[in-house]
């Protein structure tokens, strides 16, 4: 299960359901921290649960991802962006170029980045341009599984991982910087 605070709303999405046994489910309670009421929606793509849904930014700062809840399923050949809008209740889904399986999702700005993955090293990044409905890709200076990733201000950082899937694989010491405000993709 997975939890995110949007605006004034708390969504929890994910996990097994009880009937069948153990099968995804598409349920996502939402709580209204303002009127103390909680709501139900269901996830676009049950089949793949949420395991990340993050960032909210202030509505008042222009460019930037604001009051979207985000969730890409860990399944493996998971291949759908949903975003749910908690002022309408509606949910955006987006295909994403390629398939991933338990990704880092980061925001940076109006880019929504699905990084790496858990099954095998990679070393693209996907990006969707909620400002402009666009995926667009950069290639990392090496591929890795399960780096960690960061954003600052305009830069994102996605750092170390595994160079394989053992646990004894090497680390990796490689970190990338994408630097919005002079390197778009």
């Amino acid at each position: 299960m997975s939890a995110v605070a949007v605006g004034t709303r708390v969504l929890f999405a994910g996990g097994k359901s009880a009937t069948p046994p153990n099968a995804p489910s598409d349920v996502v309670d939402v709580y209204d921290t303002v009127t103390n009421h909680w709501s139900v929606t269901h996830l676009p793509h049950p089949d793949a649960p949420a395991v990340g849904s993050v960032s909210t930014s202030p509505e008042s700062d222009p460019g930037v991802v604001a009051n979207l809840a985000m969730f890409f399923g860990p399944l493996t050949g998971a291949q759908s962006l949903d975003l749910y809008d908690p002022a309408s209740g509606k949910w955006l889904s987006r295909s994403a170029p390629r398939s991933r399986t338990y990704p880092a999702v980061e925001v940076n700005g109006a880019r929504v980045l699905l990084v790496s993955q858990r099954l095998s090293p990679s070393d693209n990044v996907d990006i969707y341009d909620t400002a402009t409905d666009t995926w667009s890709a950069v290639t990392l200076a090496a591929p890795r599984v399960n780096p960690t990733v960061a954003t600052v201000g305009s830069r994102t950082l996605i750092a170390g991982g595994l160079q394989g899937t053992s646990p004894d694989s090497p680390t990796s010491d490689v970190v990338d910087i994408l630097d919005w405000s002079i390197d778009p993709p």
